[in-house]
């Protein structure tokens, strides 16, 4: 019985090492860009729990520049860092950009 509460204790320990280890490599976040015709942006990398996310402004001739979406279809504007860890698979989030006609 001792044994089995020691054995028991064990796991729990490693489990909440091992929990503890992966919150860690959640923390960081690859970026993504499609301007979408627009100016090429390079992808960032962003600490989900310190910083605040400063997302590019892209440009693009003749448009202006709306949001950064979730979605290619821009139905879901990415707002700030709790979207983008919303939406994050594997360390990494795609944004697409979406434009307005200016003329």
């Amino acid at each position: 019985m001792a044994v089995n509460i020691a054995i028991a204790a064990l796991l729990a320990v490693s489990v909440v090492g091992i929990i503890s280890a992966c919150n860690s490599c959640d923390r960081y976040l690859i970026i993504n860009f499609d301007s979408r015709g627009g100016n090429a942006i390079d992808k960032i990398t962003v600490s989900v729990v310190e910083e605040e996310i400063v997302l590019p402004m892209p440009s693009r001739e003749g448009y202006n520049f709306v949001g950064w979406y979730i979605e290619y279809s821009g139905e879901e504007l990415l707002l700030d860092k709790n979207s983008i860890a919303k939406v994050a698979q594997d360390g990494y989030c795609n944004a697409y950009a979406k434009w307005s006609d200016a003329r």
